[in-house]
């Protein structure tokens, strides 16, 4: 009978054990799953990060962009306008020259 016992008691000592390696590996697990969530968490919120900067890049360039065609409207606009005095300006001479050839004969006639 007290081999019986010391048997069970030796084999209560080793679940024991087994228990207790098998509670260090579950704590290590737990661990172990606690910083791969941190990890998740951490690189989530770099992405949101990156996404929100990429958006705002994005929002960015369509300014640019729209205040690069405003420009080129802009540039256009003072082409036409520079084109429309430049003929008021040959024009002009054409009249200069005129007035001076009538004045010329005028004086001729004199």
């Amino acid at each position: 009978a007290k081999e019986a016992i010391s048997t069970a008691e030796s084999a209560l000592a080793a679940e024991q054990a087994e228990l207790a390696t098998a509670k260090e590996a579950a704590v290590a697990s737990a661990t172990e799953l606690a910083t791969a969530k941190e990890a998740i968490s951490t690189t989530e919120s770099a992405l949101a990060a990156e996404k929100a900067e990429l958006a705002a890049v994005k929002e960015s360039a369509a300014a640019s962009e729209a205040e690069l065609a405003t420009a080129k409207e802009a540039i256009s606009t003072a082409e036409s306008a520079l084109a429309a005095e430049q003929a008021e300006l040959a024009t002009a001479k054409e009249a200069a020259v005129a007035s001076a050839t009538e004045l010329a004969t005028a004086k001729e006639a004199i």
